[in-house]
C-alpha cells in the first residue's frame, strides 16, 4: 500500500516541498523568530535565535512549548513571527494575526488546494485581499509542488513576507 501524505497527496509531496520552503525561511530572515504552530519544529536547527509553540508539538524544550494561536500571552516580543501552513486551519485566522505586536516581520505560508483540515485556499490575490488590511506585504514567492516524477501541476505554496500593521 502506497503512503499518503495530507488529503491525496503522496508522501514525498509534502517532504520535499516543505524543505526548501524551510530552507528558503531560514537564509532569508534573521533576528529572533517566534513559530506559531511549530509542529515538529523544524525551523529550531537552523535558526539560532528560535522559539515555538503548537496545540500539540512533536518535543517540548525550553524554546517550545505546548500554546494556543488564540491566546495573545504565547506571543511576547520577538523581530519575526512565523507561520507555515497554519492559517488556512484556522477558524479565525485574522484574530490570531491580530495577536502579533504592530511593526513586526511576519513570515506566512500558505497553501493552493484544499485538502483535509483546510478552511481555505489562497492565490496571490486571495491572500492580499483577506489580510491586506492588517498586513503589508513586501514579497510573496510561489513554490509550485511536483509530485513524484511528474511535472508540476496547479497546486503551490505561497510563501510571504509582510510588516504587521
Amino acid at each position: 500500500m502506497k503512503r499518503q501524505g495530507w488529503g491525496n497527496l503522496p508522501l514525498p509531496f509534502e517532504m520535499k516541498q516543505y524543505k526548501k520552503l524551510y530552507d528558503y525561511i531560514s537564509k532569508t530572515i534573521s533576528g529572533s523568530v517566534l513559530d506559531i504552530g511549530c509542529g515538529d519544529a523544524p525551523l529550531e536547527e537552523t535558526i539560532e535565535d528560535y522559539h515555538g509553540f503548537d496545540l500539540a508539538p512533536q518535543r517540548i524544550n525550553n524554546r517550545i512549548w505546548k500554546g494556543d494561536a488564540y491566546d495573545k500571552n504565547n506571543y511576547g516580543n520577538y523581530d519575526n513571527y512565523v507561520l507555515t501552513e497554519v492559517l488556512e486551519h484556522l477558524e479565525d485566522d485574522r484574530e490570531v494575526l491580530g495577536n502579533i505586536p504592530k511593526g513586526k516581520t511576519v513570515v506566512l505560508s500558505v497553501p493552493s488546494f484544499y485538502d483535509r483540515g483546510h478552511l481555505r485556499v489562497f492565490t496571490e490575490k486571495t491572500l492580499q485581499k483577506r489580510y491586506g488590511d492588517i498586513l503589508r506585504f513586501h514579497k510573496v514567492v510561489r513554490f509550485d509542488c511536483v509530485l513524484a516524477k511528474k511535472k508540476p501541476f496547479d497546486v503551490y505554496l505561497l510563501l510571504a513576507y509582510a510588516t504587521k500593521l
